[in-house]
C-alpha cells in the first residue's frame, strides 16, 4: 500500500492519494495522518483518490467495524466535506458503504471517478 498526503491550500482541501492493496487499517492510518496533519482544522475538505487502490479486502464487515470504533478521526471528520475518487462500479459500491456506515451525511459527501468532478464539487460546495 501507498499513501501520500498533501494540504493543497487553493482548494482548501487535503487529497489523499492510494494506491496498492488497500485495507480498513490502511484508511485508518491515512486518516489519523490527516488529523495529525498541521495543516488539519475543523470542517477541512478532503479528496481520496483510490482510483490506482485494490479496495478488494474491505469488507461490509470491516467497514462496519471500523464506523462503529467510535474513533476520533470518525467523529472529527463527519463534519468535513469528502469526495472519493473511485476507478469502477466495484469501489464505488465500498465508498458508499463506508460513507452510509458512518453516517456521512449526503450533502458533505460525494462519490466520483473523475479527479477534476471530485474539485469543482468541493468548490461550488454541497448542495
Amino acid at each position: 500500500m501507498s499513501h501520500s498526503l498533501h494540504f493543497d491550500g487553493s482548494a482548501g482541501c487535503f487529497i489523499h492519494s492510494l494506491s496498492g492493496i488497500i485495507s480498513i487499517e490502511d484508511v485508518l492510518a491515512a486518516s489519523l495522518a490527516q488529523a495529525n496533519h498541521p495543516d488539519h482544522h475543523a470542517r477541512v475538505a478532503a479528496i481520496w483518490d483510490v482510483r490506482e487502490a485494490d479496495l478488494s479486502l474491505i469488507s461490509r464487515d470491516a467497514v462496519r467495524t471500523y464506523a462503529g470504533s467510535g474513533s476520533s478521526v470518525g467523529r472529527q471528520e463527519r463534519e468535513d466535506r469528502i469526495v472519493i475518487v473511485v476507478a469502477s462500479r466495484h469501489d464505488y459500491a465500498i465508498a458508499r458503504q463506508m460513507l452510509g456506515y458512518m453516517d456521512w451525511p449526503p450533502a458533505l459527501s460525494h462519490i466520483s471517478y473523475d479527479i477534476d468532478d471530485a474539485f469543482t464539487w468541493l468548490a461550488n460546495g454541497p448542495t
